[in-house]
């Protein structure tokens, strides 16, 4: 495919964002092999798509434009209340994900997260809504943090978390090597996070590789689970599944 290929259609960004979340190579394989179910076309395509990303072509913004004509949202460079928007560093279920520095003499970096009601639609701001009301309520070591939240000036809803520089759990422990007791001590700290999270009646609904983090320091391994974005508080309407309607990771899905 040429530099002049149209932009993914929504079936192709659904198996393409599905393969990016799993790591081995024959995983992936057998994961696009069934999912396309023999359509030769849409493997070379899901493909092709994979491939640009591995070589930095930002494949994260161009699926995004998939809705729209004109992505007319925030782009790097742009400065949102004391936040500069340094470069994009992932999506997900509800919006584009920043690295942002904060204004001010240490220079301190967060994520920043934003929706652009561009491409939005009423189900996705109010689940976005639904993650920033949720994080508030999550205060552990186990959990990215909320530090700040607003509007942009072009009226699109954000939120700004601790920035998270780490690898994906399945990654980490196989670039790393790691015994059989450290993984299982990733595990249970997992484990102790979600625990929390369902004790404050938060279901996160979503959990997967790149959605647990992992970074290395004092001498250890310490996980960090990120995105709320389809999660549901159980005391609360809040990102509620309507009937019939499937979200989440399939290949993660129990």
């Amino acid at each position: 495919m040429d530099g002049q290929r149209q932009q993914p259609s929504l079936r192709e960004k659904e198996i393409f964002l599905g393969a990016l979340d799993i790591q081995l190579p024959e995983d992936r394989r057998a994961y696009l092999n069934r999912i396309c179910n023999g359509d030769l076309q849409l493997l070379e395509s899901v493909e092709t798509l994979l491939k640009q990303e591995s070589t930095n072509e930002s494949l994260t913004r161009f699926s995004l434009k998939a809705d729209s004509d004109v992505f007319s949202g925030e782009k790097v460079g742009d400065v949102i209340s004391r936040y500069t928007l340094l470069k994009e560093i992932g999506t997900g279920g509800c919006g584009v994900v920043f690295l942002t520095e904060q204004e001010g003499p240490l220079k301190l970096q967060f994520a920043l997260k934003i929706v652009n009601s561009g491409f939005g639609n009423q189900d996705i701001l109010k689940r976005f809504e639904g993650e920033r009301q949720t994080l508030k309520k999550l205060d552990h070591p186990g959990i990215a943090k909320i530090i700040d939240a607003g509007a942009t000036k072009l009226g699109n809803p954000y939120f700004v978390m601790e920035f998270v520089l780490g690898e994906g759990i399945v990654k980490y422990v196989s670039e790393n090597r790691l015994p059989i007791a450290d993984r299982l001590e990733l595990f249970i700290n997992v484990s102790r996070a979600v625990a929390f999270a369902h004790k404050q009646g938060v279901i996160h609904r979503d959990i997967k590789p790149s959605n647990i983090l992992v970074t290395f320091k004092e001498g250890d391994n310490f996980p960090k689970i990120i995105d709320f974005g389809i999660s549901k508080a159980i005391s609360s309407n809040n990102a509620e599944t309507k009937t019939g309607q499937f979200i989440g990771t399939p290949e993660y899905t129990s």
